[in-house]
């Protein structure tokens, strides 16, 4: 049995190398060379191979133009200019003069609407304190002033609750004076006594003329300004006394 199975064995392996061969025919693969290829083929006459000198100047001209295309479009568009920003001004000031008589108000309006804008400057009355009052306030509600009073009373300070000024509603007197002086003495005593939240307001105003204001002047404006008062004799222009509103 195994004297047959070796001969099977080494009748395969002749037979296999015998067809790689090319015992029984073609050998194996040579279906695809030459010369079998050639016959094969469909068409050959329809063949063309292109000359070298034209398939390199094929091969420039495209990459050639896509630089000039590119030059083009970004010359087309223009670099964005650059922001300029203004710093705003630090030397503006507050100016005003009076008081001016009705003549000099009259004169000063004409020559000061030659040089600004209408709406640069105003008009308004100025007035002088004819009267102060020692004052403590505004408080929130009336019972607190209510209160505050009876505390000043136990330190031996008079006061009245106000009820004819809005201004200063709701709040106290502590003393109504013609003299500033004499408001001053007043203070003096009651800060004696740690009455701190006390000062002196003006109460009754009286006009005294016009007041011209410019609220943002700058320096060359204020120079130019002070001519045209010169000119209608008013005032020389100053610093604001009270803020702008």
């Amino acid at each position: 049995m195994l004297r047959f199975l070796i001969l099977v064995v080494l009748v395969i392996n002749i037979a296999f190398y015998g067809w790689t061969q090319g015992w029984f025919g073609e050998k194996p693969g040579m279906e695809n060379r030459e010369p079998q290829r050639i016959t094969n083929q469909v068409r050959p006459e329809a063949l063309r191979t292109a000359p070298s000198s034209a398939a390199n100047a094929s091969n420039i001209a495209f990459p050639a133009s896509a630089p000039a295309a590119t030059t083009q479009t970004a010359s087309a568009v223009p670099a964005p200019a650059p922001a300029t920003v203004t710093p705003p001004r630090t030397d503006l000031v507050c100016i005003e003069t009076g008081p001016l008589s009705g003549t000099q108000s009259s004169q000063l309006q004409q020559l000061v609407s030659t040089a600004l804008p209408d709406e640069m400057w105003e008009m308004s009355v100025q007035t002088e304190p004819s009267s102060w009052a020692v004052y403590i306030g505004p408080f929130e509600s009336e019972d607190e002033a209510q209160n505050k009073k009876a505390e000043l009373a136990g330190l031996g300070v008079v006061s009245e609750i106000i009820r004819n000024r809005p201004q200063y509603q709701p709040g106290l007197t502590l003393g109504l004076f013609r003299e500033r002086s004499n408001a001053d003495r007043l203070m003096s005593t009651i800060l004696e006594k740690n009455v701190t939240e006390a000062r002196i307001v003006p109460w009754t105003l009286n006009p005294i003329g016009q007041l011209l204001r410019i609220a943002q002047a700058t320096p060359e404006q204020r120079t130019q300004l002070d001519q045209l008062a010169a000119q209608a004799t008013a005032p020389a222009f100053r610093l604001c006394e009270t803020p702008h509103p």
